[in-house]
């Protein structure tokens, strides 16, 4: 149990140590903060203080260490499977033909102070206006609203950047009031329905894709996916522990 503990705990440990350093960089809200907090001093506290919590939990001491290295194994196990899982999604989309059928839904992420897109987002863009040039008749649907510490809705700089990538206005349509990909599936399912092309494909990170694959089943909506990648490649694994804490979210129903 000590070796389950040492491994599955420092694992868990260097996860949202990371996370947390990219998120005081990078704000993603209350939640990730508690959530990196928690996991640290759950993790770190019990190590460091093992003599004096075994003195003083005595004859509990036992059985909340079994109980904190089962839910250590939980996390290591499920993490690593859900990271395989984020890693195959890398190049869905390659060659994929689109037409003036095709509907791209290009789901927001972070704007700077400054008002750009983030890098990662500014990658999903890329591959839209790509993908818009080689079917002439498409659209986009930019979706995001205006989150903590963004000057403006990342549905207006992401038309901005589509516009300045020689994307037309009028092929861009905007959704501006979702604040999560629930919300952005929610909020823009109306608008694909009313530019009335039915070849839908989802456009996002790679490590996005899948939890957009599922919540797009959960509504029984049928899409093809386009990924991207990460310029910033210090950026991939924050972004997995995040999106390990969105789906906990998701299925907790927080």
């Amino acid at each position: 149990m000590s070796i389950i503990y040492a491994a599955c705990g420092s694992f868990a440990f260097i996860c949202f140590a990371v996370y947390f350093v990219k998120i005081l960089f990078s704000p993603d809200g209350a939640l990730g903060y508690a959530a990196a907090l928690t996991v640290i001093l759950g993790v770190g506290l019990p190590f460091v203080f093992r003599k004096p919590l075994r003195g003083l939990l005595k004859k509990a001491y036992p059985v909340l260490k079994c109980v904190l290295c089962v839910l250590l194994l939980f996390f290591t196990v499920s993490f690593s499977v859900m990271a395989a899982r984020l890693f195959s999604e890398i190049g869905t989309g390659e060659g994929d033909v689109y037409s003036s059928d095709t509907v791209f839904l290009v789901y927001g992420a972070r704007v700077k102070k400054t008002g750009e897109v983030s890098s990662a987002l500014a990658g999903r863009l890329d591959r839209t206006a790509e993908a818009m040039k080689s079917a002439p008749g498409s659209v986009a649907i930019v979706s995001g609203s205006r989150g903590p510490g963004e000057p403006r809705t990342e549905a207006e700089a992401m038309k901005e950047y589509l516009i300045a990538a020689g994307i037309e206005e009028d092929r861009i349509i905007i959704e501006d009031r979702a604040s999560n990909t629930v919300e952005n599936i929610k909020y823009s399912l109306p608008l694909i329905e009313a530019s009335g092309r039915s070849d839908l494909v989802s456009v996002s990170t790679y490590t996005h894709t899948p939890r957009i694959r599922y919540l797009l089943a959960r509504e029984g909506v049928s899409s093809r996916f386009l990924t991207s990648g990460y310029r910033d490649k210090l950026f991939v694994f924050p972004s997995i522990v995040r999106e390990y804490l969105s789906y906990v979210k998701l299925f907790v129903g927080a």
